[in-house]
């Protein structure tokens, strides 16, 4: 019995801000745009949050720049939440050395032109109780409210600011027509 309950509200927890406002955030974009909640009036907005150094995240963003074509005609808008530094971004456009840059390098990740905001100020590298480093543990404050521990974790927010939706993951594995296909049925199922 108590493994059911455990369950249960591990189950509640996930989708307790399904339906609710998502969080009040005033953020400076990466291109210096100035972001807060307003970004999402009459607009459906696909949020994504997690970091770059997670195969799967940054597959996601590069078929989110790769896709958002698609998605303009459907009135879609996307908005990426980073657990990494300004300068973890300036590395993966253009320094190759670091572990940021293999990943753009790997990716072919050149730019990308939705918003993104990297929720750290600082690096801060902690480890776990085996000793795994984990980078940006610390900054992720808006992550934390609405209850994302997956990287990448998918919302989707109506215009009204109301979080529709939440998938963690992202099908790394899959074909491009596999994926492209996950994002559309996940912004109108």
């Amino acid at each position: 019995m108590k493994k059911l309950i455990i369950i249960l509200s591990s189950f509640l927890l996930v989708n307790c801000t399904l339906n609710k406002k998502f969080p009040k955030f005033d953020s400076k974009a990466y291109s210096g745009q100035v972001l807060n909640n307003e970004l999402f009036t009459n607009e459906k907005t696909i949020v994504i949050m997690g970091h770059i150094e997670c195969p799967p995240m940054i597959l996601a963003l590069k078929d989110l720049e790769t896709y958002q074509g698609d998605f303009d005609s459907a009135g879609v808008q996307i908005l990426a939440f980073l657990e990494n530094t300004e300068e973890h971004l300036d590395k993966l456009y253009q320094d190759t050395a670091s572990i940021w840059g293999w990943f753009g390098n790997r990716f072919e990740i050149d730019t990308l032109t939705y918003p993104i905001i990297a929720e750290c100020k600082c690096e801060k590298i902690t480890q776990t109780k085996e000793g795994t480093p984990v980078i940006g543990r610390h900054c992720r404050k808006l992550a934390w409210r609405v209850w994302t521990f997956s990287s990448p974790t998918f919302l989707l927010v109506n215009g009204d600011g109301k979080i529709l939706r939440r998938e963690k993951g992202y099908p790394f594995g899959g074909e491009e027509k596999y994926r492209r296909e996950w994002l559309h049925a996940f912004i109108n199922e």
